[in-house]
Formats: C-alpha cells, sequence, structure tokens
C-alpha cells in the first residue's frame, strides 16, 4: 500500500488467476485477506438482517433469477468464512436494500476517456478498510479489475480487458423494484465478465431487464465512446456528451424520463456535487488530467460526502486503474 500526505491512500491488490479457486486465492494472501472477509461479511449481514428478519428467502429467488451462476462461488466464501451462502448471495442485492449516491465524470483526453468517481456507501468505514482493487488473469493476461471487496459477487466499478470500463450511480424510479429482473450489482459482474467489446457493454445494459433503476457510466478506448444509459427496470435512455466535454452522472436523470422519476431526495442532493463536477471539467487543465488532479476535485468538500468509500480511476486505452480509500476510514 502506498501512503502519502494527500487524504487518500491507495488500496491494495489482490491478484487472482481464474484457472485457481478461491481458496488458492484465499491461501496465497493469507490473514490480511481472511479478517477483510470476516470483517465485511459480519458487518454487512447485520445491515441486511436488520431489514427483515426472514429477508433471506430473497438469496433463493436471487440463485434463481441468476440462473444459478454465483451460487458456486457464494458457497466457496461462505465455507471459508464460516457464514451463510445465503448471506453472500444477498450482498448482490445490495444496491437494491442500501441507499448509493455517487458522483462520476467521463473525461475526454488525448490518449482516450478516462472513467473517474467518488463511490458513496455504507457502512462506509467497514467498505473502506477492506476495499481492494481485484484483479483478474489467465495465463498472465490481464481480463479485468474492479474495485471491490473479498467475498463479494457484485461490482460496482469494473474495468474490463476487453476495451471498456463502467461505474453504477443510483437513482430512483417509479418503476420501484421489479422481483422479476437481474439485481444490478451481479448483472454488472456479468456484464464485466462476458462483454467483448464497448459495443456488446452497451447492448447488454440496454436490453437487460433489471430489479432496480440506476445510471450507469460506460466508456470505451476512443473518446467518442462515452455515454451513460439511465435505467428503469424496464426502460433504457441514452446520454451521450456533445464534442469533448466531460459528461457528468450524480444521482437524477438527465434525458427525456418523466419528471416524477427525479421528485425524491437522492435527486434533489445531487445537483450541488453535479455543478461543482461540470464547474471542474469546464477548466483548461481538465483536458488531459493527471490522476493527482482528478484525486484532488474528487475530495472537493461539495462532491465528497461523508459516505464516499473510494476514488477510481480508470483508463481502458492504457487498462489501467487505480483505488483510493479515505484516510479518515481507514482508522
Amino acid at each position: 500500500m502506498i501512503i502519502t500526505n494527500t487524504p487518500w491512500i491507495q488500496a491494495p491488490e489482490i491478484n487472482i488467476d481464474i484457472d485457481k479457486s478461491f481458496n488458492e486465492t484465499l491461501t496465497k494472501y493469507g490473514e490480511e485477506l481472511q479478517t477483510a472477509i470476516d470483517d465485511l461479511l459480519s458487518s454487512v449481514s447485520a445491515e441486511i438482517l436488520n431489514l427483515a428478519p426472514n429477508i433471506l428467502y430473497l438469496a433463493h429467488i436471487v440463485n434463481l433469477r441468476t440462473s444459478g451462476r454465483f451460487f458456486r462461488e457464494a458457497k466457496a466464501v461462505a465455507q471459508v468464512s464460516g457464514g451463510d451462502w445465503r448471506v453472500i448471495m444477498m450482498m448482490g442485492m445490495a444496491y437494491e436494500l442500501m441507499a448509493l449516491a455517487c458522483s462520476t465524470t467521463a473525461i475526454a483526453t488525448d490518449i482516450g476517456p478516462v472513467l473517474a468517481r467518488n463511490m458513496d456507501f455504507w457502512p462506509e468505514r467497514e467498505l473502506a478498510r477492506n476495499t481492494f482493487k481485484i484483479t483478474k488473469r489467465k495465463n498472465g493476461e490481464f481480463i479485468n479489475s474492479c474495485a471491490g471487496w473479498p467475498g463479494a459477487l457484485g461490482v460496482v466499478t469494473g474495468l474490463s480487458g476487453k476495451g471498456f470500463a463502467f461505474a453504477l450511480n443510483a437513482v430512483w424510479s417509479s418503476e420501484r423494484l421489479r422481483k422479476t429482473g437481474y439485481p444490478v450489482l451481479l448483472f454488472l459482474r456479468k456484464v464485466l465478465d462476458n462483454a467483448n467489446s464497448y459495443e456488446e457493454a452497451v447492448k447488454m445494459l440496454t436490453k437487460q431487464k433489471l430489479m432496480s433503476a440506476c445510471l450507469i457510466t460506460l466508456v470505451g478506448k476512443k473518446n467518442e465512446e462515452r455515454i451513460v444509459i439511465e435505467r428503469t427496470p424496464s426502460k433504457a435512455y441514452y446520454r451521450k456528451p456533445k464534442g469533448d466535454e466531460a459528461l457528468i452522472t450524480t444521482n437524477h436523470y438527465c434525458s427525456n424520463i418523466d419528471a416524477k422519476e427525479n421528485a425524491n431526495v437522492l435527486a434533489q442532493t445531487s445537483c450541488k456535487r453535479f455543478d461543482t463536477m461540470s464547474c471542474y471539467c469546464a477548466f483548461p487543465e481538465y483536458k488531459n488530467p493527471s490522476d493527482e488532479l482528478i484525486l484532488s476535485i474528487l475530495n472537493d468538500q461539495d462532491i465528497m460526502q461523508g459516505i464516499t468509500v473510494q476514488h477510481i480511476i480508470a483508463r481502458p486505452a492504457e487498462q489501467k486503474m487505480f483505488v483510493g480509500i479515505p484516510k479518515r476510514l481507514r482508522k
């Protein structure tokens, strides 16, 4: 871990050989990884179980809805943690069950798009101190990276070796939850693992019926490959930048969606962050920003939240991802 005199530190990295088992990865990283899994599961499972005493029945529904795709992995995590596979599976529904904010920008540069964002979620302290950059490889070849947590099945922010990166922002929709839809975090994991190109990722993120509404900022290797896919559970709308202007996403719809979709508390709190990021991105210095400049902006008092857990910068053209953590949450 790199510690500097900045208010953030770089997250540790876990390198996973996708041909090896979860137990082999656990053995490789030892006590640090086991401690992170135990800490995260104990805190997040408490949050989930507090929602309703019988909520774990939903794990079986999620398993059926995802055609058993994550069942073996959930069982493996439960085995090494001594926990319940249903809790692991329910963590994949965390987006549907708990509040998520976030501030994201997709910037055009001379070497292709940069995706930068704050991930805002809770319980913030436990999520921050157990954050890792998780990188998957096969025979030494880069497959993908995500800003994630050991044992978690879903993905919030990911970078694919196929030339794209994405970030999830929360939004409210009058459609509410669609129980027959795919849980958002688990579907983003599927996109990260399966999509073979930026174009295919756009198609997958557009066509899939989801369990809840969301905003997904997606970038490829070229500056024209920048898009926000504004989703309700059943519908998709596109938002693209004009020329090389930055594309900003917080927590409200900007496309042609019924105004009542934005008449909620989450949307009303996002405008200040949206306006502040837009202001920064208008400066000429932001044309080819360094990671340090981006991080300083993500730490602006009008952008960063009390529940900001991660700072992430992804550059698909270079297959680079930086994952940072607020120092104050690592104590």
